[in-house]
């Protein structure tokens, strides 16, 4: 339980300034690169957002207090794996997209979250972060 003044350091997800800066890059992609790279780019980004997306639901079921299935969340995590797997490959297979694209669209939904994780954490003092019993 959370007590007054405590914080927690948890994945919010992606802010909406950051959904705008992937959405710029994309569109700078266009002119710079060509439409199919930028097609891959949204492809790949799309895919990374809703990719981290499930997996904070896997971790805060599995890992929180609600005592939910864990064996059923690890199904859903199996399962996960296994779509996006067969997505990307049916995706490069196919090649709708220029390949490099996905590269580039999972880069910046990676750097992003790692971006906005480090802006996160230095708002709190690393005494608030500290648990003592």
């Amino acid at each position: 339980m959370e007590r007054k003044g405590e914080h927690r350091l948890t994945t919010k997800g992606v802010t909406w300034p950051g959904l705008l800066f992937l959405l710029l890059l994309i569109g700078a992609a266009v002119p710079l690169f060509g439409r199919e790279l930028a097609l891959g780019m949204g492809i790949g980004t799309g895919v990374g957002l809703i990719n981290f997306k499930a997996i904070e639901l896997i971790v805060k079921r599995v890992m929180g207090p609600d005592g939910g299935s864990r064996l059923l969340y690890g199904i859903f995590g199996f399962v996960k794996f296994l779509v996006l797997g067969g997505v990307f490959f049916l995706l490069v297979y196919y090649e709708f997209f220029d390949v490099y694209g996905i590269v580039a669209g999972f880069t910046a939904v990676l750097l992003l979250i790692l971006m906005e994780g480090l802006l996160r954490a230095n708002r709190f003092d690393t005494n608030e972060l500290t648990v003592e019993e």
